[in-house]
């Protein structure tokens, strides 16, 4: 098992607007951490009727976006809960700021 990452805590404002939307299911294999999370921000303005709630990010500096994603199911998951579960398999940490969620490392 890969460590747990510590996450950063969102604002209530923040951490409400990101369990708001909850993914029916999420199946990435083989992927990169890149691809995820773009997949996730269509997925994200798709389940608010076509608004963009917020943004994920990858903090370019500190976190290489082709980071693997071996292997990651989830199914009826808060968009918050399911970014913990990535940062987690890519080693990364989560910050929260103004309408945005960043996977960095410290």
């Amino acid at each position: 098992d890969a460590p747990v990452a510590p996450q950063a805590r969102p604002s209530a404002m923040h951490e409400e607007a990101a369990n708001k939307i909850i993914f029916p299911e999420i199946s990435f294999e083989d992927t990169t951490l890149e691809a995820a999370v773009a997949s996730l921000n269509k997925q994200i303005k798709k389940l608010n009727g076509g608004k963009q709630a917020f943004t994920l990010s990858i903090d370019a500096d500190k976190v290489d976006g082709s980071a693997p994603v071996k292997d990651l199911r989830l199914r009826n998951i808060p968009a918050h809960e399911a970014c913990k579960y990535l940062a987690q398999v890519t080693r990364t940490t989560l910050v929260t700021g103004e309408n945005k969620i960043r996977f960095t490392r410290p």
